[in-house]
């Protein structure tokens, strides 16, 4: 290649191949020659493309041989070698390992049996380059504090800015030891040219903590959109990377400086409730806001009952909904249900919880109040029952709203969303739309026209932003052309809106129905999410109307509209059932009634129908019309010809309202 004979390096290619080096020879052959060469060899047009397959196997074979640990462990112990060329190559060879370096290094530094390796080893940390920067800010979470300030010498000698925030509580801290203290204080003087006195430590991590739980990045994401953060395991005490989202990283960078705050002055409110904000935000969306947080984190927080009662109405109040909800869940295991008394007659934080905009928060906290069982009436108390009722009724599908007068337009955009899977209402005046729209828990956003009216689409708008059950649905405002631009300035006005032209074309619904999704974010809760939830508030309502005497200051039959609707939700209608059974209203017999006669239906939830009839007629006697009752004669005598079962079903419920009839004529 040197002398430009291709053809000449052809054949001792040729022959390089044909002998069929193993992995072992490879990587001899790469730390001979080196990688420049084998770059090199990569972009040699003629000899493609034999060159480039053979450079590629030759450095994948050099790198998996410079992460094998023994390797590792070998170029450890020459860091102390007297030679300065074996030192030299030692480093290369733990960097060319890159991050697998990193651990051994860090445990040999911990090893206090080779102390006198230590500033060997510091020194090699150190000319390795700044990749192992990240890796060792993790290590900074020990809590070995002998090797946490050899980590912060390296870090400074690596002038590491990134990590300084890490370094302000080891130096500022009054517990620390000597030895830690002036490893930082060194550090922090080598980096940013001056050691800051207690305040400055404490108003430069308060700043910095604030703003990251305020969505700051914490890293630049990854292709993927991911940041990737190396944390301590105290366990195996070696530092670990994982990824996370962009906000999700920034809360746990937040919750981290805000800790060490929290260390330096545990008396400051203000920095105790960012610290516990940080922690809960971070904690819920690690775990995901759609699973409860995980028992052993519940049981690890510390903080008081009014600490965190304190942390839920913040949160509330400047929009950190994850952390509110995280709060709500945590009080529903550790308070009393003296967090809902209240000495004024105004409800409590967790009762107003309950009339927040975001679904998630409301069923937190309806859940944390029934984990609480107050014995007794409470204010707010109605607004429980109400979120558990409306929460049921959900069909366990995709579904949005349309607002248009105009039905041919209606029925054009219901076409062009069911191509899209997703399932539409439809209503023709802002009164019907607002009433659908605030009765529905299913809808993942909702269209309004601009040709609404009774009441006007602006004032139907403001309607929805009114309401908290409504106040966080994305809505696609749908402009005529010539009222375009009014519609535009309208929406400016508003988060969660944004403005679709008429008439719409069938290969946009889809793009366009996205856009509306994105913009409801992580409020857009799946189908799955709506049913998991609609079960746990059946449970809570089963219970409820199951014990009259201890629950009777709420009101369920009120709300028995919503639980009807669970009937027709495959995953919920055997409950919803024994819920109405309990209830045994006029209306709720007739639901079931209707249930158990629909011959379509599985035969399990018939079942399950009749047989929370019959608790319903025995506990508050047959409910049902003369009509009503003949209606289920001639639907038996017309069952003739149907399924042994679907003829059992059918006689149980004519069973259950002639034994309730030949009672009250014994009782006569």
């Amino acid at each position: 290649m040197d002398h430009a004979r291709p053809d000449e390096a052809r054949r001792y290619l040729t022959l390089l191949m044909e002998a069929k080096p193993d992995a072992s020879a490879l990587a001899e052959v790469h730390g001979e020659f080196g990688t420049a060469f084998f770059l090199r060899l990569m972009r040699y047009g003629p000899l493609a493309p034999e060159a480039t397959l053979f450079a590629r196997d030759t450095m994948a074979a050099a790198d998996e041989a410079s992460r094998d640990p023994a390797k590792i462990q070998s170029f450890i112990q020459d860091l102390s070698s007297p030679s300065v060329g074996i030192r030299q190559l030692a480093v290369e060879g733990l960097a060319a390992a890159r991050t697998d370096s990193i651990n051994p290094i860090v445990q040999a530094l911990a090893d206090r049996g080779r102390a006198s390796e230590h500033e060997a080893i510091r020194d090699g940390l150190a000319r390795m380059g700044k990749f192992a920067i990240e890796p060792l800010t993790g290590v900074l979470e020990s809590s070995d504090s002998a090797l946490v300030a050899q980590i912060i010498e390296v870090l400074g000698r690596l002038d590491a800015r990134r990590a300084v925030v890490f370094m302000i509580h080891p130096y500022a801290a009054d517990g620390a030891s000597n030895a830690l203290r002036q490893s930082a204080g060194g550090a922090l003087e080598r980096i940013v040219g001056a050691k800051p006195t207690p305040y400055e430590s404490r108003e430069f991590l308060f700043r910095r903590a604030q703003a990251f739980f305020d969505g700051r990045a914490a890293r630049q994401p990854d292709i993927d959109g991911l940041v990737e953060l190396w944390q301590w395991d105290e366990a195996e005490k070696a530092t670990k990377p994982s990824k996370f989202t962009p906000r999700a990283a920034s809360l746990i960078v937040a919750a981290r400086l805000a800790g060490d705050l929290h260390k330096l002055q545990s008396d400051n409110q203000e920095y105790t409730q960012l610290y516990i904000a940080s922690l809960l935000e971070s904690a819920k969306l690690a775990n995901g806001l759609d699973q409860p947080l995980q028992q052993a984190f519940i049981r690890s927080i510390q903080f008081s009952v009014a600490q965190l009662e304190d942390t839920l109405a913040r949160t509330m109040k400047n929009e950190h909904v994850p952390a509110a909800i995280a709060a709500a869940e945590v009080l529903g295991y550790t308070g009393d249900p003296s967090l809902l008394d209240s000495s004024d007659g105004l409800p409590r934080t967790m009762a107003l919880a309950l009339r927040h905009p975001d679904r998630r928060l409301r069923f937190a906290a309806a859940n944390a109040i029934m984990r609480l069982d107050p014995e007794h009436g409470y204010a707010g108390s109605s607004h429980l029952v109400d979120v558990l009722s409306r929460l049921v009724g959900t069909a366990g599908v995709r579904r949005v709203l349309i607002g248009d007068p105009r039905s041919e337009q209606s029925r054009t955009l219901v076409g062009l969303l069911a191509g899209a899977g997703i399932d539409a209402d439809t209503a023709p005046t802002g009164r019907r739309f607002f009433q659908l729209a605030s009765t529905n828990p299913d809808y993942e956003f909702v269209l309004l026209s601009d040709a609404v009216d009774f009441p006007h689409y602006k004032e139907t708008f403001q309607m929805l932003r009114r309401d908290p059950k409504t106040a966080s649905l994305p809505v696609g405002l749908i402009a005529r052309v010539e009222n375009l631009r009014e519609v535009q300035d309208f929406a400016d006005q508003f988060q969660l809106a944004k403005v679709f032209p008429w008439p719409y074309e069938p290969d946009t619904i889809g793009f366009e129905a996205q856009q509306l999704l994105e913009l409801g974010g992580e409020n857009i809760i799946s189908p799955s999410e709506k049913v998991t939830q609609a079960s746990e508030c059946l449970d809570s309502l089963i219970r409820i109307a199951s014990d009259r005497n201890r629950y009777g200051f709420y009101d369920v039959v009120r709300h028995q509209r919503h639980i009807i609707i669970a009937l027709n939700t495959p995953q919920l209608s055997e409950r919803a059932s024994q819920l109405l059974g309990l209830l045994g209203t006029a209306e709720a017999q007739r639901a079931l009634v209707e249930v158990s006669s629909q011959n379509a239906r599985p035969l399990a939830e018939r079942q399950a129908a009749a047989k929370a009839f019959d608790a319903a007629v025995k506990s508050r006697g047959t409910m049902l019309t003369t009509t009503e009752i003949d209606l289920q004669y001639l639907r038996y005598n017309q069952s003739e010809r149907l399924d042994g079962e679907t003829q059992t079903v059918l006689a149980s419920i004519l069973d259950t309202i002639e034994a309730k009839r030949n009672q009250r004529d014994e009782e006569r």
